[in-house]
């Protein structure tokens, strides 16, 4: 009750159905979508961006916030993303395949080297889940061998 009850199920479905679909179609997106942008003490730091003018901009001297190019800032884990998943997995609400679209999902971001880290921290949970749960074991394994 407590996850399933928090959530709009449909919406989730449908976000999850459209990222599998987006993710089946680039590399790009699966490592965007697996990693995530670390911005860590930048809530701290206060800028006066009016003073920034286009040409500092340009040569590289603005902040790194402002900066574009996935070089400039460190990425990680997209853990909120993962976990999402699981209890998409666990959950018992929305359609019937909301699992199975979750383990796609998982496994279209597995195929990504520099999403490793991410995959690792799910099969540890997914496997500490599966043992607990029947229904989350039938559909991590009918998910893994299907996509295999």
């Amino acid at each position: 009750a407590g996850y399933d009850a928090t959530i709009d199920s449909d919406m989730r479905d449908r976000a999850c159905a459209l990222l599998v679909s987006l993710t089946d179609l680039s590399t790009g997106i699966k490592r965007r979508l697996g990693m995530s942008s670390s911005i860590s003490g930048m809530t701290h730091r206060q800028y006066d961006y009016a003073s920034i003018s286009h040409s500092e901009t340009l040569n590289g001297l603005a902040p790194s916030i402002l900066r574009s190019d996935e070089s400039s800032s460190p990425r990680r884990m997209n853990v909120r993303l993962y976990d999402s998943l699981l209890s998409m997995v666990s959950s018992t609400s929305g359609r019937g395949d909301a699992g199975q679209l979750a383990v796609r999902l998982l496994a279209n971001l597995a195929l990504i080297p520099e999403n490793k880290s991410g995959i690792r921290y799910v099969e540890r949970k997914l496997i500490s889940m599966s043992g607990k749960d029947p229904h989350i074991a039938k559909i991590a394994c009918n998910g893994i061998l299907r996509l295999s």
